[in-house]
């Protein structure tokens, strides 16, 4: 009866697991500068984002994104209030490999166009304009020698599931030795 009580809370407590929030910095390194289409070594951007692993998939999907931050662009899914339109229109990450994700940002009135556009493995455009004329824009091309670096912010700190699985787990040595002794 014992054995069959520690099986089934096995089991439970294995229903409940559930992957935590993952919260990660994601450095690119190295472009083509569109401006003088040369190779920029110590060309650099960074991203952040906070994922959740819904399905328990091992990757992650836009729905999956908790929080998300590329240069001008926060949040996540698309909104539009004007005079601010934000986009993360795409997103993808598999652990081991470079995230993947398609976001753009850009703020105008009658005075000032300013834009900013990430698709990761291909390009990043920042731009601004006003009406007096001032302006500047720099872009930069992914290429086979950019390197991206994933960095975890996730502190290990134990969740309530991992505590309840310890306790089944030592629970069942005491019993596994008391049958044993007796």
């Amino acid at each position: 009866m014992l054995k069959q009580l520690i099986v089934v809370g096995a089991l439970g407590a294995c229903t409940l697991a559930h992957a935590e929030v993952k919260d990660l910095q994601v450095v690119f390194k190295g472009f083509i500068n569109e401006r003088t289409n040369t190779f920029d070594p110590n060309g650099r951007l960074q991203a952040f984002f906070s994922v959740d692993d819904l399905n328990n998939d091992g990757s992650y999907s836009l729905d999956e994104v908790v929080y998300f931050q590329a240069g001008s662009i926060y949040g996540t899914g698309c909104g539009d209030d004007y005079p601010v339109f934000t986009c993360l229109s795409s997103f993808s990450y598999t652990p081991g490999s470079a995230p993947i994700f398609q976001a753009e940002y850009a703020v105008h009135d009658e005075m000032f166009y300013r834009s900013e556009s990430w698709n990761t493995g291909v390009s990043y455009s920042n731009s601004f304009s006003s009406m007096w004329g001032n302006s500047y824009y720099y872009g930069y091309r992914w290429t086979a020698e950019t390197q991206t670096y994933v960095l975890s912010a996730t502190a290990a700190v134990p969740e309530p599931e991992q505590y309840a699985m310890l306790g089944l787990g030592l629970a069942g040595l005491l019993a596994f030795s008391r049958r044993k002794r007796g």
